[in-house]
């Protein structure tokens, strides 16, 4: 009998792990792909709060100072004399996270997928696929950290979010240790954008687009526009941009993009992510399922209203051009005058 049984090992289900098993609670990680961070599904620029979570490695490859953003013909430039955000390779800090999630007694399960779950009197049995056959798992504590199309959350008939993104992105093997990127609004991105980021060694050109909308095609427009003749690799992945009413069903819980803890207005999720499951390794009793309900309570107390502003800014992108250049003329005055924190978009308010 596990205390904890957390699916999937992406930065957020790992770092719950690493906190649940250096409480000293019996956890188990499963990751149905066999390496950890792999396949890429998500660009790597990441605000300096996830240092709050874990200390700076070597994942980091390209720090920030500013962004360019552009609105057809012009453009506006935002600078902070510090570090104001990092570019980091994302498999390396999956892997990181999972390292220490097992140096800390977390058994790691990899090539094997969650299938479904049943309710019993006092814990859950869980249902994995495993290379050769299925097993069975009995837990006190079930946790969904296993992205978009969560697994867990469609056996727990929890509902989905309320809005979906489809991100994608490519790598170039232009050099260039800038340290600015560039957000692209364009007539053809209308409901989010596009970006360019220096990654040291290389470049990465991406969008993100309602899901639903031709995305290959009009990455193809905007490479094409960006002057990219060749690329390294692509990558793709669904974006959650809205939580659904519930994260919770009794023993079950979710966490990260399963329960759509991210940020609407950058389709980055990691530091909403790891805050949550910070917040549920302090709460979280597996002798107690009634504290998976206090999980959904301090999160959305922590995370919701800085999510409510980040989607009334997404709406924005569908704004015409013009009134998106009055905001952003706006917004380039404000930020001379006072820090606005990528992280916190209530930090316009303050």
């Amino acid at each position: 009998m596990y205390d904890f049984v957390v699916v999937g090992a992406g930065p957020v289900g790992a770092y719950l792990s690493w906190k649940l098993s250096k409480k000293g609670y019996k956890t188990l990680l499963i990751e149905e792909h066999s390496t950890p961070g792999k396949p890429l599904a998500c660009s790597g620029l990441i605000s300096k709060e996830v240092f709050r979570f874990v200390p700076k490695g070597d994942f980091v490859e390209n720090e920030i100072r500013a962004a360019h953003i552009h609105v057809d013909t012009h453009t506006f430039e935002f600078r902070k004399k510090e570090v104001h955000a990092y570019v980091i390779d994302r498999t390396r800090l999956d892997s990181y996270l999972v390292e220490r999630s097992v140096e800390s007694g977390t058994e790691l399960f990899l090539n094997h997928r969650f299938e479904d779950f049943m309710e019993l009197d006092d814990s859950l049995r869980v249902y994995v696929k495993t290379p050769k056959s299925f097993i069975n798992i009995k837990t006190k504590i079930l946790c969904g950290c296993d992205g978009p199309l969560s697994s867990v959350r469609r056996s727990a008939n929890l509902p989905p979010p309320r809005s979906l993104l489809h991100g994608i992105f490519c790598y170039t093997n232009e050099k260039d240790g800038s340290d600015c990127v560039d957000l692209f609004f364009r007539r053809y991105l209308r409901g989010f954008f596009g970006w360019r980021i220096p990654r040291g060694g290389c470049v990465e050109y991406g969008l993100a687009l309602p899901f639903g909308a031709p995305i290959q095609k009009i990455f193809k427009l905007f490479l094409k526009e960006q002057g990219v003749r060749r690329i390294t690799s692509i990558h793709s992945g669904l974006i959650p941009t809205e939580p659904p009413k519930r994260t919770i069903s009794g023993r079950v819980l979710l966490l990260g993009d399963a329960a759509a803890q991210v940020k609407p207005h950058t389709g980055g999720g990691v530091v909403y992510g790891l805050t949550s499951a910070y917040i549920a390794s302090q709460v979280l009793d597996p002798e107690n399922p009634e504290t998976t309900k206090t999980y959904e309570t301090l999160w959305r107390k922590h995370l919701g209203k800085e999510i409510l502003i980040g989607s009334l800014i997404k709406n924005s992108y569908s704004l015409s051009p013009f009134l998106q250049r009055i905001s952003l003329s706006f917004l380039e005055k404000i930020s001379q005058h006072k820090d606005i924190h990528m992280d916190r978009p209530t930090s316009l308010l303050k």
